[in-house]
């Protein structure tokens, strides 16, 4: 028995929050596996990294690419640790043994890695076998754990029906003698351990029986001469598209659709205009998401690239529309079937990383910069290989040059129905040969009791591991001893020596935790065995965090005074790392077991965990609020010492690049909030005085400025007043110019932005 889609994103989160087994999610095109992608990152408490296989598919996830996180370069990548790496002019061959330059990865990527829980891994159909044996070694050899994945959850995302792994025939000629294919779920990693398969079967996009039907046949090899046929009844070689407004152009190859948007732009008899992205900190253009310039005539056929962020809703990713008027300061666009035309608002994309922080030892994004720009492209023609997680009511399809196993079915598949459907011409049985491969493991998929039985079984398996994972304090007791061994022959009365009497005292009381620690572990699997009340492990384990932390507090208060004042002293940083190393330690212990706790009683009232449990003040203020007692202590006590190299050092933390930045609207924010008018925002940031506005909009549609505070209430009187007998079109351009005054394109925005929530409305 199958399960509609909307049940299995529910399994799905479950599988994700309450147990630590890896999934695939799959499911044709238009059944919400973007959205699933997203209702995870949104409730995951979990330590969580997304990844894809390209720069422009990791940008759409909100991620990174799996070669940047991980720091691997582009290879082929053998599963031999005997191979030794080559590289000849046209190919480079890495193996397991040259792997091993993974360890001279930073300290902060591995410190990302080390805490790593969740790892989802997006368009996984493009995910090489190789790269994904890969990322399972480096996951080991930098975690020390030889489970798989180094004991991270994996999700897969992706349909296997649509763009495969891309393998050169040399590749392939060295890849062969050890694996039987390129897809992922053919890794040697997961011979053994492979991911819970869940396919999302309702589809959105389509409701048109007789169309899902001809795209199911296809995406499985059994289209038919009755499919063909129908099909057929479409192709229209004369069809004109420049004298059909509203259709669009799949081709597979780049330079078609590139010709056909320059041929129509220039056919436009109209003045050109140019938009220029605006780009802060580090966003290389490898990952652009669009052009940097944008080159645009009214009358111009054009799409939106993302959806719309304000509550009207008022297009989508893939909505065609007409330029119907636009100048340095606006566009508006006009879509067939909507009452009123759209003025468009800049969309911004950031360029991330991964960081821990140090006070909650969480996984957190860090911008590394951002690309602010209208999210619009010509949309006469787009390569099919672009159109992936596109909508279009109308589409001329090319397919007969298809080069890739599934290009045909994406194309076809970004349609709502047939009638919006033109074929240029016929094409060739089978468009898409579906690998027998994919095949069986699609046959891996469990019923829905069996996927009950993995939630139940694996919720209760998650916590048990996770509960003894946190007893286990041998890995700390190492990192204590390791201090002492190195420090220990110093003299008392230097900075190393001076703290080692304090250390080793630390020491036994740790390893006398540790102990008590391990006869706790022995209860927890002996209590899991026998199933016993639920409610008495939540009383053991509430216990046991007190019991710990009474313990763990003043060690933790301890080592942040001895870094403080290492802090002091010039050229102690080796110190001061050795002191933070065991710090952290500590610190984990303290929030794991905090975590611990919240996870335990989640699992008692079996219910889903999400981002709320890690929401309370003792979790995101603990270490913070302790450092600041212990700063303002050591303070007192050094009234009499000259602060000039207070503090040598200021973190256990390198510091921040100056490419590392929080959103540039947020920047905004922070600067306004310090009373500076938009003006001095502006020169100080070195931008231009609409990029500021353009963050105030941002600003006011997350609700972080009212229209109250940048509008003074004779102006916002006078646009109410205006436009409450203004019968024109929804163009700034025409409001501007019958309200007349001194009211400005941004300020008509902004209202327009607020609209009804203005003076109680």
């Amino acid at each position: 028995m199958s399960l509609e889609t909307s049940n299995l994103q529910e399994k799905v989160l479950q599988l994700v929050h309450k147990t630590g087994q890896s999934v695939f999610v799959t499911g044709k095109a238009g059944t919400g596996k973007t959205t699933l992608l997203k209702k995870i990152m949104d409730t995951t408490f979990k330590n969580t990294a997304v990844v894809a296989p390209t720069g422009i598919a990791a940008l759409n996830a909100g991620g990174v690419t799996i070669h940047s996180f991980f720091q691997i370069a582009p290879a082929t990548y053998i599963p031999d640790p005997q191979f030794y790496p080559q590289q000849n002019s046209y190919q480079k061959i890495e193996s397991l043994y040259s792997l091993n330059k993974v360890f001279s990865l930073s300290a902060a990527k591995k410190d990302v890695i080390r805490n790593l829980e969740l790892l989802i891994i997006d368009e996984v159909s493009m995910l090489r076998a190789d790269l994904l044996d890969a990322i399972h070694f480096v996951l080991q050899k930098i975690r020390k754990n030889k489970q798989p994945f180094g004991g991270v959850q994996v999700v897969f995302i992706g349909d296997l029906y649509q763009l495969p792994p891309v393998v050169k025939n040399e590749e392939w000629e060295i890849l062969q003698r050890y694996y039987p294919g390129m897809f992922f779920f053919q890794a040697k990693c997961l011979v053994n351990h492979m991911p819970v398969y869940i396919e999302l079967k309702t589809i959105y996009r389509q409701s048109d029986a007789l169309f899902i039907k001809i795209l199911n046949n296809l995406r499985n090899n059994s289209f038919v001469a009755d499919d063909k046929k129908i099909l057929e009844s479409y192709i229209k070689p004369d069809f004109q598209l420049l004298q059909n407004p509203g259709y669009i152009y799949l081709t597979t190859h780049n330079y078609k659709a590139d010709n056909i948007n320059q041929t129509a732009l220039k056919q436009i008899d109209a003045k050109d205009y140019f938009y220029k992205a605006e780009i802060e900190g580090e966003f290389p253009d490898k990952i652009f998401p669009m052009e940097e310039v944008l080159t645009l005539r009214k009358g111009a056929q054009v799409m939106f690239t993302k959806n719309d962020l304000s509550a009207d809703k008022r297009y989508f990713n893939g909505k065609i529309g007409k330029i119907t008027s636009l100048n340095e300061n606006e566009i508006i666009i006009t879509c067939e079937g909507d009452a009123a035309p759209i003025t468009v608002d800049k969309y911004e994309w950031f360029h991330k990383k991964y960081e821990v922080n140090e006070n909650t030892k969480e996984v957190e994004e860090k911008v590394l910069g951002s690309f602010v720009h209208y999210p619009l492209k010509l949309a006469w023609a787009i390569t099919v290989h672009k159109s992936q997680g596109l909508t279009f009511d109308k589409a001329v399809i090319d397919v007969t040059d298809v080069f890739q196993p599934g290009q045909a079915y994406v194309a076809l598949s970004r349609l709502r129905s047939l009638q919006g459907l033109v074929l240029k011409a016929d094409f060739e049985l089978p468009p898409l040969t579906v690998s027998g491969d994919i095949k069986t493991f699609s046959s891996l998929e469990p019923e829905e009791e069996q996927l009950g039985q993995y939630i139940r079984h694996g919720s209760k398996t998650y916590l048990m591991e996770y509960l003894l994972q946190t007893f286990d304090l041998s890995a700390g007791t190492a990192v204590w001893k390791k201090y002492i061994s190195e420090n220990g022959s110093e003299p008392v009365n230097s900075p190393s020596g001076k703290y080692i009497p304090q250390i080793r005292e630390s020491l036994l009381t740790w390893e006398k935790s540790a102990h008590t620690a391990t006869q706790f572990s022995k209860w927890l699997k002996q209590y899991f065995l026998m199933d016993e009340d639920k409610n008495l492990l939540k009383d053991k384990i509430y216990g046991a965090f007190q019991h710990f932390f009474g313990i763990f507090d003043p060690m933790e208060e301890n080592l942040l005074t001895w870094m403080t004042e290492i802090s002091f002293v010039k050229r102690s940083k080796t110190l001061f790392n050795e002191l933070a190393e065991i710090e952290d330690v500590v610190l984990t212990q303290i929030l794991r077991m905090h975590k611990a706790k919240h996870l335990t009683e989640m699992w008692v009232r079996d219910a889903e965990p999400d981002k709320t449990i890690l929401e309370d003040d003792f979790f995101k203020t603990y270490r913070s609020k302790k450092l600041e007692k212990v700063r303002q202590k050591v303070k007192e006590s050094r009234l009499d010492v000259d602060h000039e190299y207070m503090p040598v050092i200021a973190s256990k933390k390198k510091k921040k690049t100056s490419t590392e930045k929080i959103p540039s609207h947020e920047i905004t924010l922070s600067l306004w909030k310090q009373n500076k008018t938009m003006e001095e925002i502006a020169k100080e940031r070195t931008l231009s005085y609409n990029t500021i506005c353009s963050h105030f909009t941002t600003l006011l549609r997350e609700d972080k400025v009212s229209l109250q505070d940048i509008l003074s209430p004779e102006k916002i009187e006078l646009i109410q007043q205006k436009l409450s007998v203004y019968s024109g079109e929804d163009s700034l351009t025409e409001i501007k110019n019958f309200i007349g005054g001194d009211i400005s394109y941004e300020e008509l925005r902004w209202f327009r932005e607020k609209r009804g929530k203005v003076a109680g409305k």
